[in-house]
């Protein structure tokens, strides 16, 4: 059984089927529509590739940024749009991805990748809609029995490929298997090749490889006109049957005795309709290379009385896919504006003062926009420029036990994920969402609400008790981000002994600082290298630089510069930058500041008496920065010593 939500039968509508002129009419305003751009890397100021897709549905919905985990063999790859499915070979790749509220596709939270980067450098555009003609679609129609869409193609591309090119070879050979369930466009890219791929009719599909030295817009207009060598395999990709098919059905187009894919497969001239051209043509004007106005194309008004776009365009002649811009030097930001360009100098069809549509219309969902570096690293060559929603402000939250949800700050939503209530440590909690302290605010917003704050006597100036509870007094844009990946509040003591420890045991808490597939980088200090002398004994321990070590090291952490003489006992233990622990020193289940001395025969902390236990460490022993513990001296297990301990002195 198919599901659909119903604000994905609108979706489907916004991101744009190519309507004609006539349905265009008859048509609300808010089904328009998406945008897809391309700049060539010798077109640009830094030498970079870019391109990307814009969401430009009317009524704005939440939207999610996160990380899909890499997953084992047999990862199976379903769908709400159709019956497909899919099941991967090997391992998958972890990537990013922008994500629908799972509210808006059944609460599968696998929801839609629209569009992300893997961890092999390979990125991928969401869909831009397109459609066909009826003589494709009556040889050859889209399938919602077993055919991919736009709910899998990004998911499916990211997570099996470790090349654009394999990206490309696999969404065709899933389309020659089992067909599309919707005609689409989308850019595959790695940091060598760049690929438009669109898939033309139920089982046909091609794909270009991009050059460095064009560019390309397209606002749903599926025909635009392009000129291919099918048989040059390096630079194209193709089902097997795109000139056979229709050849032997009897529609298949040729111009200049060239088999014509788009227009094969593509609609007429004018079923794309007033607002798709007018983005079109405003679109070429932003990237200095503009149609001549009465030429080319004729100023169309939208009579219907609901309208608010009342200005269009109408071409008279099919337009190019690809094209030459004005100048050869664009730069990130002139590229990110391109999405929300309002047509300022096109007369009749300016988005600001004529009713006109901009080229990614005035109502943004959602923008990709993704900067290839070449020469780099695969794995760092490509930037995923994201713009989201239309928050005024947005938390990162993260479900706690509901045991726990008493002593954090919690953000009580709706099933968007509007944020509705504030709960600061309540004894009775409406929600385990707990914020974590992450906050994203439109410049405006936070000026406005820091000033009024610090203007205000009454006010504690606390963000908590005071900020947030007057944005939702005033009614503001807020939403939360769900955050699913490891996230830990230090906010006491032994929580931060705990985060320590969690790092010595990936197994059980999913941070693994030793994962190839996930390098995490930390600030170099700059010192040698550690020594680790013949007497030394070091068992699940973490090192770091210009550490030395002749003691016994068990189950801790060791920052750098760090020494443990010989004699010296060191368990599950935190032990900071600089500090030193001699001869005969034991040092167990603790925290140490930098650039502290612990003595010859002293004693710091305690193991509990039933071991270690990281999810319920109990009491962590803590010594403050510079901190000197004398010889022999006794520091208990629950104390908490910020100044110096004399000789054979007691501290609990």
């Amino acid at each position: 059984m198919r599901f659909t939500h119903p604000v994905n039968t609108l979706k489907k509508l916004g991101c744009g089927l190519a309507f004609g002129a006539a349905a265009i009419m008859a048509m609300p305003t808010s089904a328009l529509a998406c945008t897809q751009i391309y700049m060539g890397s010798k077109l640009t100021a830094d030498g970079n590739t870019y391109y990307g897709r814009s969401e430009d549905f009317g009524p704005r919905y939440v939207k999610h940024f996160g990380i899909e985990p890499a997953h084992k063999d047999g990862n199976e790859y379903t769908s709400v749009e159709s019956g497909f499915e899919y099941k991967s070979k090997g391992a998958t790749y972890r990537y990013t991805f922008v994500r629908d509220n799972p509210s808006q596709w059944e609460d599968r939270y696998d929801a839609y990748s629209e569009a992300g980067i893997n961890e092999k450098g390979v990125s991928c555009s969401a869909t831009l809609s397109t459609s066909y003609n009826e003589k494709a679609e009556e040889a050859d129609p889209i399938t919602e029995e077993t055919g991919i869409g736009e709910y899998n193609y990004a998911s499916v591309i990211l997570g099996e490929s470790a090349t654009a090119r394999e990206g490309v070879e696999l969404l065709g050979s899933l389309i020659d298997e089992q067909g599309v369930c919707s005609n689409d466009q989308i850019i595959i890219a790695d940091n060598n090749e760049t690929w438009l791929f669109a898939a033309l009719s139920g089982h046909q599909w091609i794909a270009m490889r991009l050059t460095d030295d064009i560019a390309s817009l397209n606002p749903n207009i599926g025909n635009l006109t392009y000129d291919v060598d099918l048989d040059d395999t390096e630079n194209c990709l193709h089902s097997e049957g795109i000139e056979s098919m229709p050849k032997e059905k009897g529609f298949a187009e040729y111009t200049d005795g060239k088999f014509d894919v788009a227009k094969t497969y593509g609609e007429e001239i004018g079923e794309a309709g007033m607002h798709q051209w007018s983005r079109y043509i405003q679109g070429r004007d932003y990237f200095m290379a503009p149609l001549a106005e009465g030429t080319d194309y004729e100023i169309v008004k939208d009579e219907r009385e609901d309208a608010r776009a009342t200005t269009g365009a109408l071409v008279h002649e099919m337009q190019p896919l690809f094209f030459q811009p004005g100048k050869s030097d664009w730069n990130t930001f002139e590229m990110i504006r391109s999405f929300a360009a309002r047509g300022e100098n096109v007369a009749g069809l300016n988005a600001n003062t004529d009713g006109a549509y901009a080229i990614g219309s005035n109502r943004n969902t959602e923008i990709h926009t993704f900067q290839i570096r070449h020469g780099m690293d695969p794995e760092i060559a490509t930037i995923q420029w994201e713009m989201l929603s239309n928050a005024e402000f947005s938390v990162a939250v993260m479900e706690v036990p509901w045991s726990e949800a008493s002593r954090f700050g919690l953000m009580v939503a709706d099933e968007d994920d509007r944020i509705t209530e504030f709960q600061e440590k309540p004894p009775v909690p409406k929600s385990n969402l707990a914020s974590m302290g992450i906050y994203i605010f439109n410049w405006d917003i936070l000026k406005k609400y820091l000033t009024e704050d610090e203007a205000d006597p009454n006010s504690e100036n606390d963000f908590g008790k005071n900020v947030i509870p007057n944005l939702l007094k005033d009614g503001r844009r807020m939403y939360a981000y769900h955050f699913s990946g490891y996230w830990k509040d230090v906010g006491t003591i032994s929580s931060l002994w705990q985060a320590n420890m969690e790092v010595l045991d990936p197994k059980h808490s999913g941070i693994n600082l030793f994962d190839e597939n996930w390098k995490i980088y930390s600030r170099n200090t700059g010192r040698p290298c550690q020594q680790i002398g013949s007497d030394a004994t070091i068992s699940n321990s973490m090192i770091s630089e210009g550490c030395k070590v002749n003691g016994t090291v068990k189950n801790s952490i060791l920052f750098p510069g760090a020494v443990v003489e010989k004699g010296a006992t060191v368990e599950a233990a935190v032990v900071m930058c600089g500090t030193v622990i001699k001869a005969g020193a034991s040092v167990k289940h603790c925290i140490v500041a930098e650039n502290v001395t612990i003595e010859e025969g002293a004693t710091v902390g305690a193991m509990p008496e039933g071991g270690l236990n990281i999810a319920e460490p109990g009491d962590v022993a803590t010594v403050g920065s510079g901190v000197v513990i004398g010889k022999g001296a006794v520091v208990g297990p629950k104390a908490m010593v910020s100044s110096d301990v004399k000789d054979g002195e007691e501290q609990w």
